[in-house]
């Protein structure tokens, strides 16, 4: 995947539309903004809109005033978009590495185990219920296919390399041959040095301190 060859194009370009107006070719209407350019994929401002009402939502559902939530987001937009655009980019190696029938079936298979425990005989049963909760079956799916499809990429492409496979027996090998970059040897650090003068010869004192830096470093602390 061309992750090197990605150009960014933040707030610039716009969607067109040629209407077959009669005597008007030249006639556009826009469809959408485009907010980034991924390889062959867009960041659309209606995507964003629709990514920034569903953080709002999910704030006021946790307790957040709709006006608190709005400006949480809106702070937050410039992160959101770097988010959408890596989403963008996952969905593309899913693409490139053929994933979409591994994706299905985890989908399906997720569906059925819900199907399972809430005593649902058919996916229908289950749509009634999701709606009851005003939980559209379209988007609830959507949603999850983006997360399968993201977490897959992530195993194999990233998890599933050779240096996540090592066993335990391996890594108590490479611990036993290479256990002194485990350890350090033991060390005492001396922050300050105290030095009485009472019942002492002064001179004595002061020449037991200037004796002292050279040994253990810090300067000590003279007391009358």
């Amino acid at each position: 995947m061309r992750y090197l060859a990605t150009t960014f194009m933040l707030a610039v370009g716009l969607m067109f539309v040629t209407l077959p107006a009669f005597g008007q070719e030249n006639e556009v209407k826009v469809v959408d903004e485009v907010v980034a350019v991924v390889n062959d994929g867009v960041i659309t401002l209606s995507g964003v809109k629709r990514e920034v009402k569903e953080q709002v939502g999910e704030l006021v559902k946790e307790g957040k005033k709709p006006e608190e939530a709005q400006k949480m987001v809106d702070e937050k937009q410039g992160e959101l978009i770097a988010n959408l655009i890596n989403e963008e980019l996952l969905l593309q190696k899913a693409k490139e590495l053929g994933l979409e029938k591994d994706v299905e079936a985890s989908l399906n298979s997720r569906m059925l185990d819900i199907m399972k425990q809430q005593n649902f005989k058919t996916l229908d049963q289950l749509y009634e219920a999701m709606r009851k909760e005003n939980l559209d079956p379209d988007d609830i799916k959507e949603l999850w296919r983006k997360q399968a499809t993201k977490d897959e990429v992530i195993r194999r492409d990233v998890q599933a390399k050779v240096y996540w496979q090592a066993t335990p027996t391996e890594v108590k090998a490479y611990f036993d041959a290479h256990k002194d970059k485990f350890t350090k040897p033991e060390t005492v650090t001396l922050s300050d040095l105290f030095l009485n003068f009472a019942g002492r010869d002064p001179e004595a004192v002061k020449a037991k301190a200037n004796d002292l830096p050279s040994r253990h470093g810090p300067a000590p602390i003279l007391r009358s």
